[in-house]
């Protein structure tokens, strides 16, 4: 996915705020973690079990439209109430198998920051890639890379459904 998708997404995941949360909030490594932990409840490696996010709390993101009582879903866009992440998950992440969690970041330097505290919260990552991290969770890889622009930077965690090589499986190939 190039540049221009990222910040298309990012702009989307800030516009679609659920109601109780204000637009400026940014998460914490905690928000963060749960979320990544719904990913892991969801992502196996021939399927994504949408079906799962409600029980856990999150829902299909709403984006205002109009007056205060009309919102309008966002097909793709989850979130939990008290939790200002985005779970991102189109029709490219279905395809590959992948929960994408996107965190906004009050500016660039948070993201170091934000990822030194999930370190603290689900352990040390196991390497690194630029200036993309990434973390073995049991039979889970999870990647963080910083996104967006200078005025609205966000950080981009993937989250994908390992063998027991720790290998990310391979998406089925398309039918023709």
């Amino acid at each position: 996915m190039n540049k221009v998708a990222f910040a298309l997404i990012g702009g989307i995941a800030a516009l679609a705020a659920a109601p109780a949360l204000a637009q400026d909030e940014h998460p914490t490594a905690q928000n963060v973690a749960e979320s990544i932990a719904a990913c892991q409840l969801i992502t196996d490696a021939d399927w994504l079990h949408l079906d799962r996010l409600d029980s856990l709390g999150y829902e299909q993101a709403k984006k205002r439209a109009g007056g205060r009582r009309s919102a309008q879903r966002i097909r793709g866009l989850y979130q939990k109430r008290g939790n200002p992440t985005t779970i991102i998950i189109m029709r490219e992440e279905l395809d590959e198998k992948n929960c994408v969690v996107s965190a906004s970041l009050p500016d660039t330097a948070a993201y170091g920051a934000l990822a030194q505290e999930l370190s603290g919260i689900i352990g040390m990552p196991v390497g690194q890639d630029g200036y993309g991290y990434v973390w073995q969770l049991d039979d889970h890889r999870l990647t963080v890379q910083p996104e967006g622009e200078q005025d609205s930077p966000f950080a981009r965690f993937t989250l994908t459904a390992t063998g027991d090589d720790g290998v990310p499986s391979a998406p089925e190939p398309a039918a023709e």
